[in-house]
């Protein structure tokens, strides 16, 4: 979903900021930038919360205050017992938050009921949505922020765009 948005994290992982936990590529044989793999912390069976969780702690290893980054929670819900996973997706994010960590978990739109999504809305601090809209001619990308616990924030879709210096929301 990230790389739909231009998005580019290479060298926030290879520094260390950024550490992906991959759900997904195991399905496909290979990472999902060509054949590299892009996070050396992939797991194989998501249907195996107890995998994913020992994946995630090796992930939290030797990092502070860092951002993780699960690709794609998605899978990982579909492949579980829904409420299994709404439950492993709070207890991780608790976790990782008493150790400084900032959570991005990656959702794809129409894949869950709407039970399940109010469900994570209300056990997460924030909700981030974007949506890209493709017609002939261009690609117009939206962002909203749904919910940020204890903020007050604009809820309304917001263009923005991708370049080479930076993402900027055209308010």
């Amino acid at each position: 979903m990230a790389d739909t948005f231009g998005f580019r994290w290479e060298g926030h992982v290879e520094s260390g900021l950024l550490k992906i936990v991959d759900c997904y590529s195991h399905m496909l044989g290979r990472g999902r930038m060509g054949n590299e793999v892009y996070s050396k912390f992939q797991v194989n069976d998501p249907e195996d919360l107890t995998n994913v969780s020992i994946t995630l702690s090796e992930a939290r290893e030797d990092t502070e205050n860092g951002r993780l980054l699960l690709d794609n929670a998605s899978t990982l819900m579909l492949l579980s017992n829904p409420s299994a996973g709404v439950k492993f997706l709070s207890s991780i994010s608790s976790r990782m938050k008493r150790s400084g960590f900032t959570c991005v978990f990656i959702l794809e739109g129409g894949v869950h009921d709407t039970q399940i999504l109010n469900r994570l809305r209300y056990l997460l601090d924030g909700v981030l949505d974007m949506r890209l809209e493709e017609t002939e001619d261009e690609r117009k990308r939206f962002f909203r922020i749904y919910s940020l616990r204890g903020c007050r924030h604009e809820t309304r879709w917001i263009p923005f765009t991708i370049k080479d210096n930076g993402f900027f929301l055209e308010v």
